[in-house]
């Protein structure tokens, strides 16, 4: 979450009317603050100089959305008159969203960290529950389950076909996404990532898919799944790299993984939300260094890191870490070498190692517990969900 400070400097005379127009604000204008990722806004008002703070995932970004969104021009113009630069310029509406003033002090209390979101990892880090945990559960009540954990906030998982609950069916999102989104609004708890597969297998669809009508079909339903997230207020969307193709060089391959990747990602971005991608076992990017690599030459990228996805395959701990500062969102779970998923004891992952890594990074994105049960994969059958969710809970608490 990042916080900005600015000042606005209002006419003299004008102070009055400067309070009576936000009395009244458009509702239009408040739906597309919303859409751009701000959380919170609030202005003080001393004499003739407007005080505004911000609390936005991305306050680049969202500055970027709103210069575009038409009620946020429009009130813009509307405010203009009133407005001055400082020293009796004329306000300049495209100027409206300045870098911001430099935070001199903050401090928050131990009770103030997890009042509105639940488990908040060292005072910057929010933890959020993957959905698709608790396996023959509804949707509402895995929500329900994180609750009683103390975690306020849950990841959703969008499969084709007819997954168990509480996954989401991603014909549904391409049908109807606004329709499916006042659903998930109903359930009345933040959702910080969509999980969106495309396929229910890695090959047929793949975003580096050898047939470039496939490629073309992803990049059309990928619209209809940014308008879902935009439609429930969900900032991001994790989808998975590609594959190695037969037939093509493994640089071809990467090199359509990359153009999909950066089309998804500029397309989201204009709409407010951000597109991320988690290397895995079975993608292109099975490697630390591949990984690094791919993320260096597309720095427009971020990534959803999992380091139980490395550390399965043989890699250490800390060939993952370099890893950490292009991450936007975070999987918790144990693991070890040929274990995807390991119990608390067989694990060999140092999270408060991890933890430190990610603070050292100034990561202040979402930490999210994704322990799995399916069967006929990694042996992801082999260890109790809830169990080992209430532990990794557990350790993340005494990290607070």
């Amino acid at each position: 979450m990042e916080r900005v400070a600015f000042t606005l400097q209002i006419k003299k005379g004008y102070e009055e009317e400067y309070d009576r127009r936000h009395l009244a604000v458009w509702p239009e204008l408040m739906e597309e603050m919303d859409g751009s990722g701000i959380h919170r806004t609030c202005i003080y008002r001393e004499a003739t100089t407007a005080f505004v703070y911000m609390e936005t995932e991305d306050y680049r970004r969202c500055a970027e959305f709103l210069s575009r969104a038409p009620a946020s021009r429009r009130w813009e113009e509307y405010m203009a008159p009133i407005l001055e630069q400082g020293a009796g310029e004329p306000y300049d509406p495209d100027q409206a969203w300045p870098s911001g003033l430099p935070e001199v002090f903050r401090w928050e209390s131990t009770r103030s960290r997890t009042r509105t979101g639940g488990l908040t990892v060292a005072g910057t880090m929010p933890v959020s529950g993957s959905t698709w945990s608790f396996v023959g559960a509804t949707l509402p009540e895995a929500v329900q389950i994180y609750g009683a954990l103390g975690i306020g906030t849950v990841d959703l998982l969008a499969v084709p076909g007819h997954p168990e609950s509480p996954q989401l069916v991603s014909e549904q999102i391409l049908r109807r996404p606004r329709e499916l989104a006042r659903q998930i609004l109903d359930l009345s708890v933040p959702v910080s990532n969509l999980n969106y597969n495309f396929a229910a297998n890695f090959q047929e669809r793949a975003i580096n898919h050898k047939e470039a009508r496939v490629r073309r079909r992803n990049r059309e339903d990928y619209g209809s799944v940014i308008e879902f997230c935009r439609a429930c207020r969900i900032p991001s969307v994790t989808v998975l790299p590609g594959i190695v193709q037969d037939g093509w060089t493994r640089e071809k391959a990467l090199a359509a993984a990359a153009e999909e990747l950066n089309h998804m990602s500029a397309k989201s971005r204009k709409e407010g939300v951000t597109t991320t991608f988690e290397a895995h076992v079975g993608s292109i990017l099975e490697s630390p260094l591949d990984t690094l690599s791919f993320m260096q030459a597309n720095p427009e990228l971020k990534l959803t890191l999992d380091y139980g996805h490395f550390i399965c395959l043989g890699y250490a701990q800390e060939q993952v870490d370099p890893l950490v500062p292009y991450t936007a969102h975070f999987h918790l779970r144990q693991a070890a070498p040929k274990k995807l998923q390991a119990r608390w004891d067989e694990g060999t992952l140092d999270f408060a190692g991890i933890v430190r890594k990610l603070v050292s990074a100034n990561y202040t994105g979402f930490l999210s517990l994704e322990y799995e049960h399916m069967e006929g994969w990694m042996d992801l059958d082999q260890a109790d969900v809830f169990t080992e969710t209430v532990k990794m809970r557990n350790l993340l608490r005494s990290l607070a």
